[in-house]
């Protein structure tokens, strides 16, 4: 299960209505549908970095005191929260450096959560190994991962059980 972007991809500053909330429920009916219509089960990584987000560590903000029109050189804002790459420095063919947003893909902690997904449906068990912490990320952001992702798990498993 993929994710939906993070809150400050364009995708959502068009006010057209369309929110980051709108894509993961989108994303999450799909794919519920799809699991139904072809039988097979659904590794819930959506459902864990949506949930990751309901929470105050997880909840990625703006720096407000960055300046995003005209980014210093080589600096970035504070993204702390964000489980997406954001914003970086790009180099160009040109040689040049470009400032970017990549509200798309996971970065260390959003790879590590949607990890911990996998590991607990694939290996079929209700416990992960903590014995990691991947770099970048303390052991209390570690554990805080490991519990989110069993929480989206457990969830998952619950309402395959039912009818």
């Amino acid at each position: 299960q993929t994710w939906a972007y993070r809150p400050d991809h364009p995708f959502f500053q068009r006010d057209d209505g369309f929110t980051q909330q709108a894509m993961y429920e989108g994303l999450r009916e799909a794919y519920h549908q799809w699991a139904a219509s072809e039988g097979f089960r659904i590794l819930p990584s959506g459902d864990a970095m949506q949930l990751a987000r309901q929470t105050p560590t997880w909840q990625y903000q703006p720096d407000p005191d960055f300046d995003f029109k005209n980014p210093p050189e080589d600096t970035l804002p504070d993204q702390s929260g964000s489980l997406t790459v954001g914003w970086q420095w790009r180099v160009q063919r040109d040689g040049t450096k470009s400032f970017r947003l990549d509200a798309i893909h996971a970065n260390e902690a959003g790879r590590y959560l949607a990890a911990c997904v996998w590991y607990l449906e694939l290996f079929q068990t209700d416990t992960l190994p903590d014995s990691f912490v991947p770099k970048g990320l303390t052991p209390e952001q570690a554990q805080d991962l490991r519990r989110i992702a069993t929480e989206a798990v457990t969830a998952e498993r619950l309402r395959r059980s039912q009818p």
